[in-house]
């Protein structure tokens, strides 16, 4: 509604008169306005929900991500998947690694159908420069963060984390590779490597073993062919 004021200079009085044609014409360049604006939200809207599809979908072919319904993870690379499991904190493999690197990676006693089953043995180099994007090689402290996790209530830290444990981490006796080509302990021990140095010739390792009921760290040489767990980044 426009009200307009007139000064009437003989009785000095202001006159009030009103315009209902350009009242109306006020009101329909409101409601445009509106219009626009609301037009303009829902196409701000509508780039920003396609961005996030978008970004969502180009980091899937970058990272290992976690399909959270069967708590599984798939690497990108090569198309394989792994039961992933959390514990406390944190969020490890819960099963072996099996990446193809080239170099620096084995199958026990040179046989394929033993990385089908127990992953691949990787020296503690080929090691370091293996995991996809979203995902790392646990250090040492890591890996006392886990096993002080599983520790209590009349279990050990062994009886949890090995194959059939309540902690689902199901540690495999996937044995070693020591020195060249000679292989070790398949069914009775295993040990995990770390990304934490030692010295220039050792690094950590979690050794896990049968006969003496034990999961606890050592050093081991670098050289030495391990079976590797990954833990997710934190965010």
């Amino acid at each position: 509604m426009i009200i307009r004021t007139k000064f009437d200079r003989e009785n000095h009085l202001s006159l009030i008169t009103y315009h209902p044609y350009k009242d109306k014409q006020m009101k329909a360049k409101f409601i445009k306005r509106i219009l626009y604006l609301g037009l303009a939200f829902l196409v701000i809207l509508f780039f920003t929900v396609l961005f996030k599809k978008y970004d969502k979908s180009k980091s899937q072919h970058k990272k290992m991500l976690i399909n959270r319904h069967n708590m599984t993870a798939k690497d990108p690379r090569d198309g394989q998947k792994y039961k992933v499991v959390i514990i406390g904190a944190q969020v490890w493999l819960a099963e072996n690694f099996n990446f193809d690197s080239g170099v620096g990676c084995f199958c026990y006693d040179d046989e394929e159908v033993n990385c089908e089953k127990f992953g691949k043995l990787y020296t503690w180099e080929v090691a370091q420069n293996i995991a996809p994007n979203g995902w790392h090689i646990p250090s040492k402290s890591d890996w006392e963060s886990l096993l002080n996790t599983l520790e209590g209530n009349n279990y050990s830290s062994y009886d949890r984390i090995i194959q059939g444990g309540e902690s689902g981490f199901d540690a495999l006796f996937s044995g070693f590779r020591i020195g060249t080509q000679n292989y070790a302990d398949k069914n009775q021990g295993t040990a995990f490597w770390t990304s934490t140095e030692s010295n220039s010739e050792y690094a950590s390792a979690c050794y896990v073993y049968k006969n003496l009921c034990q999961a606890d760290m050592i050093s081991y040489k670098k050289s030495s062919g391990f079976s590797l767990r990954l833990i997710q980044d934190q965010k």
